[in-house]
């Protein structure tokens, strides 16, 4: 095989994948579980996202047994609040009832659970570089935002950076808010995310997964948000081809949630593991995630166009959006966060704008296919040389934990 280069995010797949098998290799089912005297201590990670689509979380859990020595592991469970809307809900309830011992989830679903502190994170347009999301997630305001979850009777031990999420459309680029007008858009369940999808003119609906995909060959959704990694992973260029490439409504930002009850059972040693780990992942999250201009060309030659909003366009979507930060800034909490991130906005350089390559505009004929969910239950396919490096140097992981093969599942959102 010839060499290939390592670049960052075939690097940040193989974190994913090596947090998979380490987890593998500890055991099964839920719960906390020790195997008895030697034996590492394994707890339960739910999560709604296979390990590649949540790299956060991955690096959170191989960060873990980097620093206990392997004493104490993570076992990740994908797809463990099920794939209907409601999955982050559940997971959350469950991490509270002591069904697993830490969660991953999106703070976008905190308000759909009464607790609105998070708000503030993805207001629309509000956190719009990679630079500012990192900025947000390295000052005070995480921590801050993490007391509202004490009603929830859970522990946030981080908050993660994820993926800046674009507007991806299936029949023309959504620009300005006339674009919008009339069409069916997915977004993650959330009551704020939704009241700006409707702000713009468009219907909501939280679909997702193999329902979405189903939903998009139909005509009965017509657009979308995803970051470029998750949009590439989950095979959407043929169905959905039109990305805003200038546009970032909000990112995807993630809380690595524990159990108070299994956290107090734990020595000190143990809950400073996971509390540094945890916050190693949040200062790496940003990082992990924020290479697109690395597969861009991939999703060009995949099917995706890209189209650049104008001024114009911007400060129409801009006002669009006045309604709902009116609303958002009636909590004074909400308010002092937006407030917060602005100030830190002020003075964080925004970084240099997506490069569309010649040949990546305009229209493209679409791939139709009889299968409609096709498209996303690809076993993230993010590039060749990204899967070759990746399984080149886990080979000898993977051959040590036949478990994990069923951990590497497709990418469904």
């Amino acid at each position: 095989m010839p060499a290939v280069r390592r670049t960052p995010l075939a690097r940040l797949a193989l974190v994913s994948l090596t947090a998979v098998l380490s987890a593998c290799s500890g055991g099964s089912g839920d719960g906390e579980k020790s195997g008895g005297s030697g034996a590492p201590l394994v707890l339960t990670l739910a999560s709604r996202d296979d390990p590649i689509a949540d790299l956060g979380t991955a690096y959170f859990a191989q960060r873990v047994g980097e620093l206990s020595g392997g004493s104490v592991q993570i076992e990740v469970l994908p797809g463990w609040g099920g794939t209907d809307p409601s999955a982050e809900q559940n997971i959350v309830r469950g991490v509270a009832d002591a069904k697993v011992d830490l969660g991953s989830v999106g703070t976008r679903v905190f308000d759909t659970l009464g607790v609105r502190s998070f708000q503030a994170l993805t207001a629309p347009m509000l956190i719009d570089s990679y630079p500012l999301e990192e900025a947000v997630i390295a000052s005070d305001i995480p921590d801050e935002m993490l007391e509202g979850l004490a009603t929830l009777k859970v522990t946030g031990l981080a908050v993660l950076g994820d993926g800046l999420r674009k507007p991806i459309a299936v029949e023309r680029p959504l620009l300005s808010p006339a674009d919008w007008e009339g069409i069916t858009f997915a977004a993650f369940r959330s009551e704020g995310q939704a009241e700006a999808v409707q702000a713009l003119g468009a219907r909501s609906t939280d679909l997702w997964s193999s329902a979405l995909s189903a939903a998009i060959f139909n005509g009965e959704v017509q657009g979308l948000e995803n970051n470029l990694l998750v949009y590439q992973t989950a095979g959407r260029a043929p169905s959905a081809p039109y990305v805003t490439a200038n546009v970032n409504l909000w990112p995807r930002t993630v809380v690595i949630l524990a159990n108070p009850g299994r956290l107090s059972r734990l020595t000190d040693e143990q809950q400073e593991w996971l509390q540094q780990a945890a916050a190693d992942a949040a200062a790496i999250s940003t990082s992990l995630v924020e290479h697109e201009d690395q597969i861009v060309a991939d999703l060009c030659q995949a099917g995706a166009r890209l189209a650049n909003a104008s001024e114009a366009d911007l400060a129409g979507l801009r006002a669009a959006f006045a309604p709902v930060y009116a609303s958002l800034e009636q909590d004074p909490q909400t308010q002092s966060f937006i407030l917060a991130i602005e100030e830190l906005k002020r003075s964080t350089p925004s970084g240099a704008p997506l490069t569309i390559p010649e040949g990546c505009t305009g229209s493209e004929s679409q791939v139709v296919t009889d299968d409609p969910i096709a498209g996303s239950w690809t076993t993230g396919k993010i590039s060749e040389s990204l899967l070759a490096a990746t399984w080149a140097s886990s080979t000898t992981m993977a051959s040590s934990a036949p478990c994990c093969s069923r951990s590497v599942k497709a990418v469904r959102n």
